[in-house]
């Protein structure tokens, strides 16, 4: 079951979200940013970053196992016209590989065409293999657009864009 999260689970998307960093980026990341990544961090960025009609929780017997996260594209590199953003996309270690992201993916893609958005964009970490390879077995594609940012990523660390268009 997917739903719309609550205050009550930022606890719960805070551990994801710091596990799913130390699972996809311990060989993409500097240690001491990886080491700065905990629970309790995350926490207090979701805090800042709460607003309950964009992120959405994945259940499995009752218990949060993933969430997704959309938005208006944040201003980087002239984000395509009417696209949303995939902010974040992040699940338990334990659900990898047995359809659990595909769920959020597409629950994320009717969120935004019931929002008006004609696509979908997403920055991902330039290497973080895994996560490109899902993007484009879902249709995604680099759009050239690569940046970095030091302070949150490490120096030598960058993201790439990619979209998605909606076709009717």
């Amino acid at each position: 079951m997917i739903r719309s999260a609550s205050l009550q689970d930022l606890p719960v998307i805070a551990r994801i979200h710091s596990e799913g960093w130390h699972n996809a980026y311990g060989a993409l990341l500097p240690k001491s940013i990886l080491d700065a990544t905990t629970p309790d961090s995350m926490l207090v960025k979701w805090q800042d970053w709460f607003v309950s009609d964009d992120i959405y929780v994945l259940l499995e017997d009752d218990e949060i196992v993933g969430f997704q996260h959309t938005c208006q594209p944040r201003d980087i590199q002239n984000p395509p016209s009417g696209f949303g953003e995939l902010h974040h996309l992040y699940l338990s270690p334990f659900c990898i590989g047995k359809g659990s992201g595909h769920r959020l993916f597409a629950h994320a893609i009717e969120y935004l065409k019931s929002n008006g958005h004609t696509g979908m964009l997403l920055w991902t970490l330039d290497g973080n293999a895994p996560a490109q390879a899902f993007y484009e077995r879902h249709g995604m594609s680099l759009d050239g657009a690569r940046r970095d940012d030091p302070e949150w990523l490490g120096p030598d660390v960058y993201e790439v864009r990619y979209c998605l268009p909606f076709v009717d």
